[in-house]
């Protein structure tokens, strides 16, 4: 079953753009939710998720990962703080977005917020306690949701893991003032403390971290 699923689900959604194109973000959001994404081809300490096969990996660290389609770089936030405290706050609809709603299913929630910024938009998700952001043209805006919707929902949550790292004061999480519950409208301080602060290197492979013995 599960070779038959890796088969199958990145056809459903990763092929076919004039299809993705056609439909509205609510009913992508709720395609993506349905399915029940349960594999995954990225491996990180304290989580796990699957990555569309459009995407690649730029660098990851402490939490904070670049990821690249052929066009844009996503910036992904997983915030295990928040995981582990099992917090919570409530998204209020921004009318004034280009596009805005709450995301909630199986005990999970997050929201969807686009906003224009000169000739582009920025796309913010929260879902499941990570956080994508990116800066795209308006026509690819149901395509970097559905990557957006895909990435997020697959995570998985290694508990033993990130209690180690917590109880042994060995989480090395960057501490910003960024905060996953709330949008910017505009390019917001996670993408530039990315930018400014950021002293990744970059690689081909990133290693499998999800293990500590």
């Amino acid at each position: 079953m599960r070779k038959i699923l890796l088969i199958i689900f990145p056809l459903l959604f990763l092929t076919g753009c004039a299809n993705i194109n056609n439909t509205n973000l609510e009913d992508i959001e709720k395609d993506v939710l349905n399915s029940n994404i349960n594999i995954n081809n990225q491996f990180r300490s304290g989580y796990k998720y699957y990555l569309p096969r459009d995407l690649n990996v730029i660098d990851s660290l402490d939490y904070n990962e670049r990821l690249n389609s052929n066009k844009y770089i996503y910036y992904l936030y997983v915030d295990i703080i928040s995981y582990n405290n099992k917090a919570k706050n409530d998204y209020k609809i921004n009318y004034d977005a280009y596009f805005s709603n709450k995301i909630i299913y199986n005990n999970k929630y997050g929201y969807l917020e686009i906003n224009k910024q000169k000739d582009k938009y920025l796309v913010e998700m929260m879902y499941n306690y990570a956080k994508i952001e990116v800066m795209v043209e308006e026509k690819d805006i149901n395509e970097t949701v559905t990557n957006s919707m895909i990435i997020l929902s697959s995570i998985e949550y290694n508990n033993k893991v990130i209690n180690h790292l917590i109880g042994n004061g060995s989480f090395n999480g960057t501490e910003t003032d960024f905060n996953i519950f709330k949008t910017k409208k505009n390019e917001s301080n996670f993408i530039n403390y990315i930018k400014e602060y950021d002293k990744y290197e970059e690689t081909e492979d990133v290693p499998d971290l999800d293990l500590i013995k």
